[in-house]
């Protein structure tokens, strides 16, 4: 599906969450999710008679409920709903594609879901030829791991090769092979291209040297 920019560009200042612990939503990337909580299922009703647009916002305590904005970590993802499918017991399945990343400014819990005021975080796109550098070099520490079988879907690399741009290949790389829920934060969190590339390629060179 193509990148919406018109999206990215025109947010609204409050959106509908989700609150899920370990989830980090990136631009670009395909997050599979079922809903089934009573007040998801309102979200998602509510979203897809709009403008199908809701975050993903992760709870500082993995088994904890948040009830203030401190609760929650202040970064996030916002992604608009491409497909859903619903099923009989009125739960449904859907593919969220990641639009852009948000800081949180407020949390609002007695509605009939959860809503955060938001502002985006504003990306530093890199010209410079080291984002392509770096990106050649994490294709391959990508195949290497591949080699080594390491749990890293070998198609990234066709994914990563194919694409121009090295902001969306940085998020989609961040989404698709950082396990660890706080480095996928900072990932997140970093508005620089060419600083989420040293960071994936950190990650991957740590992980070959542990394997």
């Amino acid at each position: 599906m193509p990148f919406d920019n018109a999206l990215k560009n025109s947010l609204p200042l409050t959106l509908p969450a989700m609150l899920l612990p370990g989830i980090a939503l990136f631009p670009h990337s395909l997050v599979p999710l079922y809903i089934f909580e009573p007040r998801y299922r309102r979200m998602l009703n509510a979203a897809l008679e709009n403008d199908r647009l809701f975050c993903i916002a992760m709870p500082r305590e993995p088994d904890g409920q948040p009830a203030r904005l401190s609760d929650l970590h202040p970064v996030g993802g916002v992604g608009v709903v491409r497909a859903c499918v619903r099923n009989a017991d009125d739960t449904a399945n859907l593919i969220l594609q990641g639009v852009a990343r948000l800081r949180f400014t407020s949390l609002k819990l007695d509605g009939a879901y959860p809503v955060v005021g938001v502002e985006k975080i504003a990306t530093c796109e890199s010209k410079s030829p080291f984002a392509g550098t770096l990106k050649d070099q994490i294709v391959d520490l990508i195949a290497e791991a591949c080699r080594r079988e390491l749990p890293i879907t070998p198609q990234i690399n066709e994914c990563v090769r194919s694409l121009d741009d090295t902001d969306a290949v940085a998020d989609l790389l961040a989404g698709a092979i950082v396990a660890d829920p706080l480095e996928r934060l900072i990932l997140l969190e970093e508005p620089n291209t060419v600083e989420r590339l040293k960071r994936i390629h950190n990650y991957l060179e740590r992980a070959l040297a542990e394997a």
